[in-house]
């Protein structure tokens, strides 16, 4: 740590133990002096504007008994990437560690009385530049004691004597900045708060100057962007806090449409500007030791997640979040909509960010616009329910959440940085196999089908081990195959092969009969979900289909003013029936939609 020497303005190095030191808080201006002005020729930086700056810091250090004085223009080396990164990791213990920090406000009237109760006194107060910098907000909080200084050296006051003015202006507790209250007390949503209407000249430093407030310590990337350096930031202090906090933001509705899917964390402290009045839970939230694991994928983290009412896509959920209201409790907690984004894993993304849904006695309220024509008219339809309610006046649905949803245990869910629709799956297959089934007059059994499987691109493949169809493979159809690849472009059911199973039933001493029947295969998109955000996957469909021409049966189930009825159940003797069930499968190195059929008790009417 470098030092300026009170008496004589020259710099020392110490490792070990540091004397007591006054630090100075500054706006950068023109002409400020550098560690190498100060390490040039004799004479040099006293040329400069800035010189008068360290001179009168460091004279009035002297005066109250400082013989050292820190000032980062001229204490820290900034064409050493080593010095600045261990400059930035260490500047909120540097400013704790001060006996006093001098707060100079260059653009403040000397005679401005900040004790006087008028609005000019302390808008005048407030304006100033000081106030807008990001970096200036450690140095607010970190010091013990802060004296406000005019442009002319003479104090305005200090932050016990100024709270008041302070904390109307930057969201502040006067107890946090009179040291009555610890910095690991406040929520991170909270801090995020202080910091969202902040700027800084490098894009980055945004995210560099709240390490000290978040206890964390990083590497300097400069050049990886705002974004970047904002997620690495909340990374690294996930790995050493479970605050959900963290989550609770909200981002413009016109920043929310740019994209339909989002990360679990902000992109910015900006979308934190309304959350000062989060708070995380006083007693202990968790009853399973599942922490938050951070990984170069994405977050895996465990959250109670709650269907949302009406949701026919069952992909979108709420997820209730650790925090609540610092004035209402446990009365008002918070969620957030993730919607699933995968079929096969637990994989999930934030949708709507710009919707911080507050839960009062199990409702919530949704604005209208956020919500499809076709979801508006389903709340507006159910009045008379209780779950569901229309307010003409607020243009708002309250909604209600199961009160089970809220007491139930968590799940383990993973969020990825950027999500994205889910990776397409290879295909479908299925093993041949017998399938048996004892009944009172005894075995019901189907020795098998077919020996080719027709794919939607007329060519059929033998095979003795596996049926299948691979979706890469159909070229025929340019837009059947987009379809099979590409969810995004999935508007209605499609086929994409179609079998014939013969089925030989018989008991001990002799045969019932023989059924034979088509399945067709293939995708569909999810119905559309209440926020009418694209779906992220597809699922697979299966129908029994009666005929005697594979092509017919496939040209029936394709044409779409026809759209036959599906069939998912085959009835089979002794009150039995057939269907299909599916699950997810590895062949040939890829994930495929696995087949299997199952006999079944016939359902009861």
């Amino acid at each position: 740590m470098r030092l300026l020497e009170t008496g004589t303005l020259e710099l020392k190095a110490f490792l070990g133990d540091v004397p007591p030191y006054a630090i100075l808080s500054h706006t950068w201006e023109d002409e400020e002096v550098t560690l190498q002005d100060m390490m040039g020729p004799r004479g040099h930086a006293s040329k400069l504007k800035g010189f008068a700056k360290l001179v009168n810091s460091a004279k009035l250090a002297q005066q109250q008994g400082y013989g050292y004085i820190w000032i980062d223009t001229c204490c820290i080396d900034k064409t050493s990437s080593a010095d600045l990164s261990e400059a930035i990791n260490s500047m909120f213990q540097w400013y704790r560690g001060a006996g006093v920090c001098y707060a100079y406000l260059a653009d403040a009237d000397a005679d401005v009385n900040l004790h006087d109760s008028s609005q000019w006194a302390s808008q005048h107060f407030w304006n100033c530049r000081w106030f807008t910098r990001g970096w200036t907000l450690q140095e607010l909080i970190a010091p013990a004691n802060v004296i406000f200084l005019a442009r002319d050296w003479t104090t305005l006051g200090t932050t016990e004597s100024l709270a008041g003015p302070i904390e109307v202006k930057t969201g502040i507790p006067r107890r946090v900045l009179n040291g009555k209250e610890t910095l690991s007390s406040i929520s991170v949503a909270s801090k995020m708060a202080w910091a969202s209407r902040r700027v800084t000249t490098r894009p980055e430093d945004l995210a560099y100057c709240l390490m000290g407030l978040f206890d964390v310590n990083m590497p300097l990337l400069y050049g990886e962007g705002e974004q970047k350096a904002f997620l690495r930031l909340q990374s690294e202090f996930l790995k050493i806090s479970d605050d959900e906090t963290i989550l609770a933001w909200r981002a413009e509705k016109s920043e929310a449409a740019s994209k339909p899917y989002w990360g679990l964390l902000a992109t910015s402290p900006r979308p934190f500007r309304g959350s000062h009045n989060i708070d995380r839970p006083q007693f202990k939230a968790r009853i399973n030791l599942h922490p938050i694991d951070v990984t170069n994928r994405g977050i895996r983290i465990p959250m109670r997640l709650a269907p949302f009412p009406g949701d026919r896509s069952q992909s979108v959920f709420l997820a209730i979040l650790q925090c609540h209201n610092r004035y209402e409790g446990l009365g008002c907690i918070y969620a957030t909509l993730l919607q699933r984004v995968s079929g096969l894993e637990e994989q999930y993304a934030r949708v709507c960010p710009d919707l911080l849904l507050e839960i009062r006695d199990n409702h919530f309220s949704v604005p209208c616009g956020s919500l499809t024509a076709a979801h508006r008219a389903y709340v507006a339809g159910t009045n008379n329910n209780d779950s569901l309610t229309w307010d003409n006046l607020t243009e708002k649905a309250w909604i209600a959440v199961e009160a089970h949803y809220m007491n139930m245990d968590e799940q383990l869910i993973f969020v990825g940085p950027v999500p994205r629709a889910s990776e397409p799956i290879a295909g479908m297959f299925i093993y041949p196999s017998v399938l048996r089934r004892v009944s009172p007059k005894g075995w019901l059994e189907l020795v098998g089908f077919d020996a080719t499987w027709s794919r939607s691109d007329n060519q059929d493949r033998p095979s003795q081990e596996v049926y299948m169809v691979v979706f890469d493979e159909i070229d025929d159809d340019d837009n059947l195959r987009a379809a099979s690849l590409d969810v995004t472009k999935l508007e209605r059911r499609i086929v994409l092969g179609c079998f014939l199973v013969n089925f030989h039933f018989r008991t001990k001493i002799a045969i019932l009969r023989d059924i034979a029947s088509f399945i067709v295969v293939g995708l569909e998109p999810l119905p559309q979900n209440p926020f009418g955000t694209a779906p992220a996957y597809t699922r697979p469909w299966f129908s029994f289909a009666n005929g005697t021409d594979l092509d017919d049966v496939r040209k029936r189930f394709n044409d779409p003013e026809i759209l036959p009825d599906i069939s998912q159940t085959l009835e089979l003797p002794e009150r039995l029936c057939l269907t299909v069930e599916f699950s997810f499968g590895s062949h040939l190195s890829s994930i495929f939609h696995k087949m299997e059929l199952v006999i079944k008790n016939y359902p009861r009417v």
